[in-house]
């Protein structure tokens, strides 16, 4: 806690957010905090705004990028909206907002934290009304093996956000593990991001995975009805051989859980440790002829079939990414 932030009492703060009369404020007074979407499966659980989305939706974009505003289901706090409207740097943005220079509804505010819905709340400072609009953009990237699919990281390791052009405010849909290879995406929609990641959207994700032999019948009957690891279930929507070697063999594994190291651990469980692990499509969207290192912006199509409940999944998609890593020399290296 910032050592100089005053404590503050809670009857008067919640007195103080009813009287800004802000349809995001009466949601989060009967249903608790306002919420949020970010990257729960951080390895250093970084807090919001390092590594949290701005919660952000509206019209599909062009390809790349669209201008669109945000959609009253998401608050955020003042600061933050400051912050991403462009008024200030976030920890100006508490300064500004401290000094009674800012309006909620025509109500001044001096708490950072209070949270407004961007689409429905008018936010002005020194009576002037700051428009909030973000730039969606989405990108494709080839994470090579030994970057870290973090924001920041303590060792000091390569990062993959370090690999785009784009310098802009992005961060990664999940993560893909530090020994890892393939496809990553990386947004600044953070509505986009949690039809991505959370499981009841169902969004598959493709895998060419090495193990070390070669799997029997009843190995792959236990990861399709899954392994029980520490009280948890850990299996795979589809499991095929794909590539026979001497002693190595590679399979094409479909999932759509999010559980860290998922693959890994589930192979382990099984006396089969994973030599080699890409990720080859998620959802529609495909590593295709990419290299590692390489990035590209998504197609408008591969957007809308991400935010829709039609997603070219199942054999289709299968087929396709498919196709493409078979033309592609070096995926089964």
């Amino acid at each position: 806690m910032d050592s100089h932030r005053q404590p503050t009492d809670t009857k008067n703060r919640r007195s103080r957010k009813q009287r800004v009369h802000s349809p995001a404020l009466e949601s989060v007074a009967s249903a608790g905090s306002p919420p949020r979407v970010g990257n729960p499966s951080s390895e250093h659980g970084e807090r919001e705004g390092e590594a949290g989305y701005p919660l952000a939706g509206g019209a599909l974009p062009q390809e790349g990028a669209t201008r669109a505003p945000v959609m009253d289901l998401d608050s955020i706090r003042l600061s933050k909206f400051l912050a991403h409207a462009g008024v200030s740097s976030r920890r100006k943005a508490d300064e500004i907002i401290k000094s009674g220079r800012v309006k909620v509804n025509t109500v001044v505010v001096l708490d950072p934290f209070v949270p407004v819905s961007p689409h429905k709340d008018v936010v002005s400072v020194d009576s002037r009304i700051i428009e909030y609009h973000v730039t969606h953009k989405y990108i494709a990237l080839y994470k090579p093996a030994g970057y870290l699919s973090d924001l920041k990281d303590t060792r000091d390791r390569k990062l993959a956000r370090a690999l785009l052009s784009d310098k802009e405010r992005l961060y990664p849909v999940g993560r893909l593990d530090y020994q890892s290879e393939g496809l990553m995406l990386f947004t600044n929609d953070g509505l986009f991001a949690q039809r991505i990641m959370h499981p009841r959207y169902e969004v598959e994700k493709e895998y060419l995975v090495k193990v070390k032999g070669k799997l029997d019948t009843e190995e792959t009957r236990q990861l399709l009805e899954g392994v029980m690891i520490e009280g948890e279930r850990y299996g795979f929507d589809h499991i095929k051989l794909v590539r026979a070697e001497s002693r190595n063999a590679w399979y094409r594994v479909i999932i759509h859980e999010g559980k860290n190291r998922i693959i890994r651990r589930a192979m382990e469980a099984l006396s089969q440790p994973v030599l080699k692990l890409r990720r080859i499509r998620i959802g529609p969207v495909v590593l295709g002829d990419m290299r590692p290192g390489e990035s590209r912006h998504l197609t408008s199509r591969e957007i809308r079939f991400l935010v829709s409940d039609e997603q070219p999944q199942g054999k289709a998609a299968s087929d396709k990414a498919a196709a493409a890593s078979n033309q592609v020399t070096g995926y089964f290296d």
